[in-house]
């Protein structure tokens, strides 16, 4: 049984979601998460929300929804969430003891048990789903088939040790964790995770918010790319739910325009960056370029601004000046990299082989985010130079200014 015709049975989804009108476009959702045959009319809605003109022919493994609010996004993950924990056998894919997991994770456990509450409200509706709940805790439902539907925060420790069929990302555009966003960390633990279930899903759903983090970069990378094993839909709240008012939610977009265009109109919101357009950024970065070699005669000055704590980046750029059709210089920036800490390690150039900073280099602390693909180690202000320079070093000195020190690209 599909998903669909267990919407549509009257003694499955018709004890759940009423009216299937006011689902059509969730209905779509649906068809192409789970590869199911659309009509004419739904090809035309699915072309709209995603960009693309053909639905998928193999199930996406990952899925990322950006609707507005009172769209129903939390009602139909939970949908999602019985279907994938009630529908499908993962028996011959587990080891003698192991349960297959059906995770739902938020930014606290509080809005975690919303989409628990909506699972255990749809599995007491129906009684052929209510027998097959063997055992039940605060944060978990354990069924006879051998799933288990829990719930989780969004730490990348927490998901880890599980074998997991599907992991259902609430909200994840306002996740915050000591005000940074852990949102590519809980990723990059979930998906091992689900590699030892075939046809696995992950499934991204959230109001956007800023033009970070992993729903904007899904939405930016893969919106409207034909064949894409990753699939995105984005669209307003009065498209997924046609029973809300137009008239309150035209008055939320005089009171306020950018909220609104987030909050109704799933548009991510560009009045959140504090200095620079995150679009005049990514126009600046040269696709591909994770590192540069020093150029002979040319100073380079590097500047690192540390985050204390807070909701802020740290940033290391290095630059250069020089000049162009005889005008005066002006700087260049070579080499940017901002985040938050991680295991990483910056490299420098030297006669075309890649080595780490010199020993003399006081380190200090990593960051975790790429810009333009670039992954570096924030530094402590270095020691002067104690030796001449005599062969190629990460710090050179001008003979104007020899106390500043000098960073390559």
């Amino acid at each position: 049984m599909t998903i669909v015709e267990a919407l549509q049975d009257r003694e499955l989804g018709g004890r759940i979601v009423g009216d299937p009108r006011s689902w059509a476009v969730w209905l779509v959702v649906l068809k192409a998460v789970f590869v199911l045959p659309m009509t004419a009319a739904e090809r035309a809605l699915y072309a709209r929300h995603t960009g693309r003109q053909t639905p998928p022919a193999t199930p996406p493994s990952e899925v990322f929804i950006a609707a507005g609010r009172r769209s129903g996004k939390s009602f139909m993950a939970a949908l999602i969430a019985i279907y994938l924990a009630c529908f499908r056998d993962y028996r011959p894919s587990l080891a003698p003891g192991e349960r297959a997991v059906i995770l739902c994770i938020a930014t606290d456990r509080d809005q975690a048990t919303i989409i628990l509450r909506y699972i255990r409200a749809f599995l007491s509706a129906v009684p052929m789903l209510a027998a097959l709940i063997e055992r039940e805790t605060a944060d978990t439902i354990e069924l006879t088939n051998r799933v288990t539907l829990a719930v989780g925060t969004c730490s990348y420790r927490n998901v880890r040790g599980v074998t997991l069929a599907a992991a259902i990302l609430d909200e994840v555009a306002f996740w915050r964790v000591d005000g940074a966003n852990p949102d590519h960390e809980v990723l990059t633990a979930l998906r091992p995770a689900m590699a030892t279930i075939p046809g696995a899903l992950l499934l991204c759903i959230s109001t956007p918010y800023a033009r970070t983090g992993v729903l904007y970069e899904a939405l930016r990378d893969y919106h409207g790319a034909e064949d894409a094993d990753v699939l995105t839909w984005k669209a307003t709240s009065l498209e997924m739910n046609p029973t809300l008012s137009a008239a309150k939610i035209d008055r939320e977009r005089q009171r306020d325009p950018a909220a609104a265009a987030s909050e109704w109109d799933a548009e991510f919101r560009s009045d959140l960056e504090s200095f620079l357009d995150a679009d005049l950024l990514a126009a600046c970065v040269e696709p591909g370029v994770v590192e540069r070699p020093p150029v002979d005669g040319v100073a380079y000055l590097a500047a690192v601004d540390m985050a204390g704590g807070g909701p802020d980046a740290s940033v290391l750029a290095i630059a250069h000046a020089e000049r162009r059709g005889g005008n005066a210089p002006h700087v260049t920036s070579t080499f940017v990299a901002a985040g938050y800490p991680q295991r990483r390690e910056c490299r420098w150039r030297d006669g075309g082989a890649s080595s780490p900073l010199p020993d003399r280099v006081h380190r200090r602390r990593q960051v975790r985010r790429r810009v333009g693909g670039v992954s570096v180690q924030t530094l402590r202000p270095p020691l002067p130079p104690r030796r001449p320079d005599t062969e190629r070093s990460v710090y050179r000195t001008a003979s104007a200014d020899r106390d500043r020190p000098r960073c390559p690209a």
